[in-house]
């Protein structure tokens, strides 16, 4: 459904995005990830038709953003991090004026605003001034407006950024919804958040792919996997570091003879076999072994470690603020 196709961006002397390319297919929820400054905000507004490329070309189904611009944001709902409301207006102003905008026929405008209202469980504010919603609902209104059109593709820059932890997980369920029967593009910086909602991930640092994939295959990817281990006996931190395939051992917790620790190693599948001949030759008791959370975390931190030195795309060329 949305394919970048060598997509490069320069703004002066600065170039932006480096000959950039991959696919997200129809139904899926890819989550762009990125460093400040990776390009991810850039990438968004040229697969939306907001900036021209320098080269390259951006297609929803077989229509072409660089051809036809004006056919292609038929087909996409984008909600920017900025999230643009105009708050003087009622909600059910702001809906119907932005239905208009995006085409929906007169006729169509009443069934698109009780589809939509529904979809982002917004019907309690539809008639307040959008002054008065809490960030939560801004988003929601946010989200409706970017789908009143009913587009087939969804493009979301940072939708929870400034949301607690209810707005963030009510936000995550209705993208979860939406991906029944649209494809959705997501830009986040919560990699915790990318790892609940992503069927995949796309890694963007200093303008170029570093890294497509799964969830899962991003971690299997990563140089050390990491596994929490907890065990009681003589110095069993000590013993663990001793395996061929650990590369390091970092406690987290001792009590008494009991000792949590953090263990990475470079082979996830010699690891438990290591593991039950030291804990019979060292007369260990395993309390627990389990694949560490936030593997993601690792994989990306390996895959951007190099300082960016180019300056944030949207410092210089727009007002909103990355954050990633």
């Amino acid at each position: 459904m949305l394919s970048i196709s060598n997509i490069t961006k320069s703004f002066g002397t600065r170039t932006v995005l480096k000959d950039i390319s991959f696919e997200v297919p129809d139904g899926d929820v890819a989550v762009l990830l990125g460093p400040n400054g990776a390009g991810k905000t850039t990438t968004m507004r040229i697969m939306t038709g907001y900036y021209a490329p320098d080269e390259g070309d951006v297609t929803i189904g077989d229509v072409s953003v660089v051809e036809d611009p004006v056919a292609a944001r038929r087909l996409v709902g984008y909600l920017p991090e900025s999230n643009p409301l105009y708050r003087d207006f009622l909600v059910s102003e702001y809906l119907t004026w932005n239905a208009r905008v995006a085409g929906v026929s007169r006729s169509g405008i009443r069934s698109a605003l009780d589809r939509v209202v529904a979809e982002t469980g917004i019907d309690e504010v539809f008639f307040r001034p959008i002054t008065e919603l809490s960030k939560g609902f801004r988003q929601r209104v946010g989200l409706a407006s970017a789908l009143v059109a009913d587009p087939s593709v969804l493009i979301l820059d940072e939708p929870t950024e400034g949301l607690d932890p209810n707005q963030r997980s009510d936000i995550r369920s209705l993208l979860a919804k939406l991906a029944r029967n649209k494809t959705v593009l997501v830009s986040t910086h919560v990699l915790g958040e990318a790892q609940q909602i992503a069927s995949r991930v796309i890694v963007l640092n200093r303008g170029e792919v570093v890294r497509t994939g799964t969830v899962e295959e991003l971690q299997t990817g990563a140089a050390a996997h990491g596994f929490i281990l907890e065990l009681e006996g003589s110095h069993p931190d000590k013993a663990t570091a001793k395996l061929a395939s650990v590369e390091d051992v970092t406690v987290l917790q001792t009590t008494g003879s009991r000792v949590r620790m953090r263990v990475l190693t470079k082979d996830a599948q010699k690891l438990p076999r290591e593991l039950s001949n030291l804990i019979g030759s060292h007369k260990l008791i395993v309390w627990r072994f389990e694949p560490e959370v936030g593997g993601l975390e690792r994989a990306f931190v390996e895959l951007t470690r190099e300082p960016s030195t180019t300056a944030s795309d949207e410092a210089s060329d727009t007002s909103v603020t990355q954050g990633s």
